[in-house]
């Protein structure tokens, strides 16, 4: 799967037609998102790799992100405080999300004016860490 087609909030289903333990919110490059930086990859980090996913909880009215949680760790504390870092500064077209209800449970619970959303982080050490909503192509 492509990285640019990646965003999504984690969805289960269990069989043929049977209701979704979590929903699935698919976020397409570019809009919603008006402000995504890429991570920058820690000096002291420079031969580390590593992939991860991030749950961002999302302000739907003002766009803001409130907290990021480390669904999966990236493998380096470093690499995971630099993708906090910078996820915690993205920001979404106030209104562009909308809240479904999940099987996910985050601390403090979600309210009725939030969004999760799920962000794949890689950092490799060829390159800087790849971008979501940016991906690098490959020469």
């Amino acid at each position: 799967m492509r990285l640019q087609q990646l965003l999504l909030v984690f969805a289960i289903t269990v069989g043929t037609h049977v209701s979704l333990m979590a929903q699935l919110q698919i976020i397409p490059p570019g809009p919603p998102f008006v402000f995504a930086p890429k991570p920058v990859k820690p000096f002291a980090a420079r031969d580390v790799s590593g992939s991860g996913r991030f749950l961002l909880r999302i302000d739907i009215k003002k766009g803001d992100v409130k907290q990021v949680v480390i669904r999966q760790s990236t493998g380096d504390q470093r690499l995971d405080e630099a993708a906090v870092k910078a996820l915690s500064t993205w920001r979404v077209k106030p209104g562009a999300l909308h809240h479904e209800d999940t099987s996910l449970h985050v601390s403090p619970p979600r309210a009725a004016d939030e969004a999760l959303v799920e962000i794949p982080i890689t950092f490799s050490t060829a390159r800087g860490p790849s971008h979501p909503l940016h991906p690098t192509r490959s020469e």
